[in-house]
């Protein structure tokens, strides 16, 4: 079940992942010319080690948005449309199942095994919570986002679990401050 929680995460977060992998390349890139003009040795050190822990987040934010690239690409095309629908573009489950011709409770089960599908290719990949923990553990916008899915009894019928641009625009901006 926790990974069906990671599975709902990833594609959650998914269509903000690129947006704020651009924002970390340009954070890297000021602070790097930044300290280019300061010049300071003890300051340089502690320049290097903020740009290696930027680059560290966008690499392991690089490989959640290629992982999640390679399970959509991997499971069956009708599985991967369903998500993307759900996920990305947010649509409720009942324009789903119109969309695709079948019944709300069809759905409702067509999403839960496109779920399975793209949670057991993850887990074939050798990606398991404790990892994915790992991997996430200096988002805060995509732990928060997975806890909120954990502890909303309602997630399957939900749009989607908060709106991340605020919590982007609002937390993150303070992190990405030079």
């Amino acid at each position: 079940m926790d990974l069906i929680i990671w599975a709902k995460t990833l594609l959650t977060v998914q269509k903000y992942q690129k947006r704020v992998i651009g924002a970390l390349g340009e954070i890297v890139k000021k602070r790097a010319l930044a300290s280019i003009n300061n010049g300071a040795e003890n300051h340089a050190m502690s320049v290097s080690n903020e740009i290696l822990k930027l680059l560290e987040r966008k690499d392991n934010l690089s490989g959640l948005y290629a992982l999640t690239n390679m399970a959509l690409a991997s499971i069956k095309e009708e599985s991967a449309k369903i998500l993307i629908r759900s996920f990305f573009d947010e649509v409720q489950k009942e324009k789903i199942a119109s969309e695709f011709g079948f019944c709300e409770r069809t759905a409702y089960r067509k999403i839960g095994n496109a779920l399975s599908e793209f949670s057991s290719f993850i887990e074939s990949k050798g990606f398991n919570c404790e990892n994915l923990f790992k991997l996430c553990k200096t988002e805060d916008w995509i732990l928060n986002t997975y806890k909120w899915i954990e502890t909303d009894t309602n997630a399957k019928n939900s749009k989607a679990p908060f709106s991340i641009i605020n919590v982007l625009s609002k937390k993150q901006d303070r992190q990405f401050e030079l």
